[in-house]
């Protein structure tokens, strides 16, 4: 469904061709319709020219708050090549993931490939609509293979320090099996595949179902590849790992922050920032089962619940000035800058079930009609964390559950609503205001 609407806006851009861009011609015909379809899926050219001309564009992400990154390093190239992906304007959603070892040139790309089911399954010819299901395999599979190429060409354009590439394609997203793999050096490619790309020679709707003829063109210096009896790209084992980049995860990152960004993000160093690794002797899921396990006995749940919570803190070690700090989303430690506090102010990672501990005793205390006590664990996790919405959700409900007070409701989701990030909170939050205002 979402490639059907996708085809159609490119229906809609040429519609807007036809009268200064009103969009609004009442004789766009059937015919007219589908070949507007057909250039969504055959602009390999145009496509190639953008990426060409991006070589030449200044990095507006190679400098953050006065800090710069080094021109081909690691974030200047992955930078580039994200821009470069969603600004292509594409008939099917790209998912991609990238990756670059800037001392051995290796860049890595991997990227959701269509689905048959995902391909238009009728052609229009000579004035009727033919069924060409039986071609959709075939049709996805040349797809990928021509969007493979165009994505090493924007990972070669990133830089010159880039020499070689390896692009993996999943099916479906990027969670799905790997049914392309294709590596592809600098010099080759950009002598041979990319002068192709930019003169037509992919556009060719003859080699639509015929996805080895793609692969002829493309050139691959090293593939993992092979085609079903449909012409339909099958399960491979993908190229072996080429990157030697050493990933340190956040949480042991010991890099110092430059000045402004330690205002910024009220931390110094990188590893202060990680809001995701969880140590504790208790396991964030463990909280809601207890919680589930004791579904009819309220008061034994919020025993072991506080248990749990006793268990943690004679475990935890002295954080001494520092202030605790739960963040749902990585995003949301970035945030800190907004809540109330000195630039100087630090704070240690609360693990995921303290946090749960208090959602879960506050959710407990409004199911026995313990209103202030509910109040009072979801204003901790409030103070907790402040840019996380879960908090300001779980107090909402604990005025309009016990007592019906709206006003405390809607106060609750207004202070929410200061720092609430993801669009699924801050829709629901709308949402139980609107509720409020009609109660």
């Amino acid at each position: 469904m979402e490639a059907a609407l996708s085809r159609l806006s490119f229906v809609d851009l040429d519609a807007r061709g036809h009268d200064n861009g009103m969009g609004l011609v009442s004789t766009f015909t059937e015919e007219e319709c589908f070949q507007s379809t057909m250039r969504s899926m055959h602009m390999w050219a145009t496509h190639a020219k953008f990426v060409q001309q991006e070589a030449t564009v200044e990095n507006p992400e190679q400098t953050v708050r006065g800090t710069k990154a080094a021109r081909g390093g690691a974030w200047d190239v992955m930078t580039r090549f994200i821009a470069i992906c969603e600004r292509l304007k594409l008939p099917f959603r790209l998912e991609y993931l990238c990756d670059v070892d800037p001392k051995s040139g290796q860049m890595a790309v991997t990227f959701s490939v269509p689905t048959a089911s995902m391909m238009p399954g009728s052609d229009f010819v000579g004035g009727q609509w033919v069924d060409m299901r039986a071609q959709r395999a075939g049709r996805a599979a040349s797809y990928a293979l021509r969007l493979a190429g165009l994505l090493a060409q924007a990972a070669f354009t990133t830089g010159a320090r880039v020499t070689s590439v390896d692009v993996t394609g999943r099916l479906g997203s990027l969670s799905g099996q790997p049914v392309l793999s294709l590596g592809f050096d600098r010099s080759p490619f950009q002598m041979g595949v990319q002068p192709a790309y930019v003169s037509g020679r992919f556009d060719d709707a003859a080699q639509d179902n015929d996805p080895a003829a793609i692969v002829q063109m493309l050139q691959p210096a090293r593939h993992a590849l092979r085609f079903g009896a449909d012409r339909g790209l099958m399960p491979v084992e993908p190229l072996p790992k080429a990157l030697v980049r050493q990933h340190v995860p956040l949480w042991k990152d010991k890099r110092e922050l430059p000045d402004d960004i330690k205002t910024l993000v009220r931390a110094d160093y990188a590893y202060e920032l990680d809001v995701m690794h969880d140590d504790c002797v208790v396991k964030g899921p463990e909280i809601w089962d207890i919680v589930n396990q004791n579904e009819d006995s309220p008061v034994t749940a919020m025993f072991e619940v506080e248990s749990a919570l006793m268990q943690i803190e004679s475990t935890e070690k002295d954080h001494g000035d520092r202030k605790p700090l739960y963040c749902e989303h990585p995003l949301m430690r970035l945030l800190m800058v907004n809540v109330e506090g000195k630039a100087t102010d630090r704070y240690w990672k609360l693990p995921d079930a303290v946090y749960n501990a208090h959602g879960a005793l506050s959710r407990l205390n409004r199911e026995l009609g313990e209103r202030d006590k509910a109040v009072a664990q979801s204003e901790e996790m409030m103070r907790l964390a402040p840019t996380t919405a879960r908090g300001a959700i779980e107090l909402s409900l604990d005025y309009t559950d016990v007592g019906e007070d709206y006003a405390g409701s809607a106060d609750a989701l207004i202070r929410g609503l200061k720092t609430a990030l993801m669009p699924i909170d801050v829709g629901f939050m709308y949402y139980r205001l609107g509720l409020l205002a009609v109660s």
